[in-house]
């Protein structure tokens, strides 16, 4: 069953009386707010909406192992009324996929790093910030490291959209930095992509030791980000020059 503080989230009016399951299955707060909310029948695109989000915090929970049903139970609606909206949980996956992951994605983020009026440092500094604040979140982290671990295809969708729109920019714009050849003449090896990896890694380890492992974290990423994101540029000129020595030397 899901934990109070889900049942504690959900408005007051979420429940239509052909939704509650058999008396006794609705409990705590969840029979509490059914019996406020007057049974009154939802808009299906709240309904539908409220079951994402309540289902984004049961996979956090528990797994893409959990059952529908105890979803179901949870939230205070009948079995059948999830599968009313979501034909498979298979599909009901994918929306919390585009619930938790595609929409936190800001599409104004490449404008940023590709912006070279600004110092590349500041550039980083400033996504990352704004990406930690999106994604260091208890459902995001969870869903997506249950994902890897139980072959759904969540992360390995995620990680093509960072490595297309945040790896390889980053690679590029590095290499403007360094005033190194752009990638349109020589291309961009696996060993200067794996340092930008090696940058994100270090700064996903955070929400990772957070939310996955419980250890405490600093309460203000942001000067840890910026340490991050200087290491990286001290280092990564070496690594880069490097490749492209030793690629012209093949």
């Amino acid at each position: 069953m899901l934990p109070p503080t889900i049942a504690a989230r959900m408005p007051e009016d979420a429940f239509a009386e052909d939704d509650f399951p058999e008396e006794g299955l609705v409990r705590g707060r969840v029979r509490d707010e059914a019996a406020q909310a007057g049974r009154r029948r939802l808009p299906a695109a709240e309904r539908e909406r409220q079951i994402v989000a309540a289902a984004a915090r049961f996979f956090a929970e528990h797994g893409f192992g959990g059952q529908t049903r105890e979803l179901a139970r949870g939230i205070g609606i009948s079995h059948s009324a999830i599968f009313r909206y979501f034909p498979s949980k298979e599909a009901l996956i994918d929306r919390v996929y585009e619930h938790v992951y595609v929409s936190r994605w800001n599409p104004h983020w490449d404008l940023l790093l590709r912006n070279r009026t600004l110092p590349l440092e500041e550039r980083l500094v400033r996504f990352y910030r704004d990406y930690a604040e999106r994604i260091f979140d208890y459902e995001w982290v969870r869903i997506f490291v249950s994902a890897g671990l139980t072959g759904y295809d969540i992360a390995p969708r995620y990680l093509a959209v960072v490595r297309d729109s945040l790896i390889r920019p980053v690679c590029t714009e590095l290499r403007a930095h360094l005033g190194l050849p752009d990638p349109e003449t020589v291309p961009l090896t696996e060993r200067e992509e794996e340092t930008a990896w090696a940058l994100h890694g270090q700064i996903f380890y955070i929400a990772i030791r957070k939310f996955v492992y419980g250890w405490p974290v600093p309460a203000d990423t942001g000067p840890v980000i910026a340490d991050d994101v200087r290491m990286f540029l001290a280092g990564a000129p070496a690594v880069l020059r490097a490749c492209l020595e030793g690629r012209e030397a093949e």
